[in-house]
């Protein structure tokens, strides 16, 4: 029986079968007791992006882009399938007893400890960034719902705003909130006015998909701090 791989879009690295992918694709290639996903050299790295490649498929002009978003999101899910096993306190099935050991050895050292307690209290403040009310889903997760329930792509402003906005008072929760959406807001009109200018129907069309891939790096990057988005206009240049 031949499996039917489903065709995703970078956009797409982020929903159900694909995170199931890149989790399938983590457990059974977990081979050594590497800490973070940065932490695994690159040689190593090239099965897991294999399995994944057998699971799913996409077209070949996305390759580049699926290939970076995978990377960053297969070290999210490392983190978070790491996180649930401290919870737990049981060793997982995907990691072996040796393997198991070591990661407990180095997540019981001063220095992973303290960096746990500074991460902590960097969530718990406002990190020189905003708050948000976004909830426990990821930034990237609001965009893919937002995306299906207006059934359009979303852009990366419309997802601050959805996300620093109280409900049910359209108030943003604070005052840098409100001066970063508006000044984004300016600068990402003007680019969009750029691209509007293009020669043909083609050229227009190749340019907003390309004003929404970077929105979708932009949502990406929001994820790996922690949920909160980075707005820097500077990035769609």
């Amino acid at each position: 029986m031949v499996m039917v791989k489903v065709l995703i879009r970078p956009s797409m690295i982020d929903h159900g079968l694909s995170r199931m992918a890149i989790t399938c694709s983590i457990k059974q290639q977990f081979l050594s007791p590497w800490p973070t996903w940065g932490a695994i050299p690159d040689d190593d790295k090239k099965p897991f992006w294999q399995r994944f490649q057998m699971k799913v498929q996409w077209k070949p002009e996305h390759e580049s882009q699926i290939h970076r978003n995978f990377h960053m999101k297969a070290s999210h899910r490392l983190s978070e399938m790491f996180r649930d096993a401290r919870n737990a306190g049981q060793r997982p099935y995907w990691l072996g007893e040796i393997i198991w050991n070591s990661l407990l050895a180095h997540w019981n050292t001063v220095e992973f400890r303290n960096k746990c307690a500074k991460a902590q209290r960097h969530r718990a403040s406002e990190r020189g960034g905003t708050l948000h009310t976004g909830g426990s889903i990821t930034i990237h997760e609001h965009a893919i719902r937002m995306e299906q329930a207006l059934r359009r792509a979303v852009h990366v402003d419309e997802v601050f705003a959805q996300t620093h906005v109280r409900k049910g008072t359209n108030q943003f929760v604070d005052e840098r909130s409100r001066k970063t959406h508006e000044e984004f807001s300016t600068r990402l009109s003007q680019v969009r006015s750029e691209h509007e200018s293009a020669l043909t129907p083609d050229d227009a069309n190749n340019a907003e998909d390309d004003i929404h891939e970077k929105d979708q790096h932009l949502l990406m990057d929001a994820d790996e701090k922690d949920s909160h988005l980075q707005m820097d206009a500077g990035r769609f240049r």
